[in-house]
């Protein structure tokens, strides 16, 4: 589960950086990147992601839950 809210983390800081610099673009040539897939594909559709954690119920020696 730290993997995969490292990896979250990462992507995220990735994205801001692109949108930053499409910021440092003429408008112009920003409008041309962002209908490209890989542009598309990159940066995905901007939901939210929710990451649950499941676990497992404590056990006695017996195997009964505690």
């Amino acid at each position: 589960m730290r993997n995969d809210l490292r990896n979250r983390e990462t992507v995220e800081a990735y994205r801001e950086l692109i949108q930053k610099m499409l910021g440092g673009l003429d408008p112009a040539e920003a409008g041309k990147i962002k209908p490209q897939p890989a542009y598309i594909s990159l940066m995905g559709d901007g939901a939210a992601t929710a990451i649950a954690q499941l676990m497992r119920a404590k056990r006695d020696r017996q195997g009964r839950r505690v």
